[in-house]
């Protein structure tokens, strides 16, 4: 499995759980969005940084082969 197949399935998991079993409804928020588009950019950053200079090595079996 991908990690991308991972993370899709633990985003469909935290989603349901957020909505229907836990109920407190974040990902309906505007906060939680607004705090999203801010942290992105710098995890996508931070992301790039790490990969491109080979701290993280990912398993070349695990993943798709697009760099973002």
């Amino acid at each position: 499995m991908s990690y991308t197949a991972i993370a899709v399935i633990s985003i469909l998991i935290s989603g349901t759980l957020d909505i229907y079993i836990i109920k407190s409804k974040l990902l309906t928020r505007k906060i939680f969005w607004t705090s999203y588009a801010i942290i992105l950019p710098f995890q996508l950053l931070t992301n790039w940084w790490l990969t491109s200079r080979e701290i993280v090595i990912y398993n070349d079996s695990k993943i798709i082969g697009i760099r973002i």
